[in-house]
């Protein structure tokens, strides 16, 4: 249990950042948090080379 454990505590946030106050225009940014050089272990152990590439799974 301890890798996904590990992993667990990885998180996949979105940032929202709108453009003024004006428009209504905005554009959203995936941002995994810092991985552990653990946490990054267990996912090259996966087959996942950057965390960053899941963002496009949870979308």
């Amino acid at each position: 249990m301890e890798p996904l454990e590990e992993i667990s505590n990885s998180k996949l946030v979105k940032y929202k950042v709108k453009f003024s106050k004006r428009e209504d225009r905005a554009q959203t940014f995936p941002k995994v948090t810092n991985t552990t050089p653990m946490q990054k272990k267990y996912f090259n152990m996966v087959g996942i080379k950057n965390p960053m590439s899941l963002e496009k799974f949870v979308w």
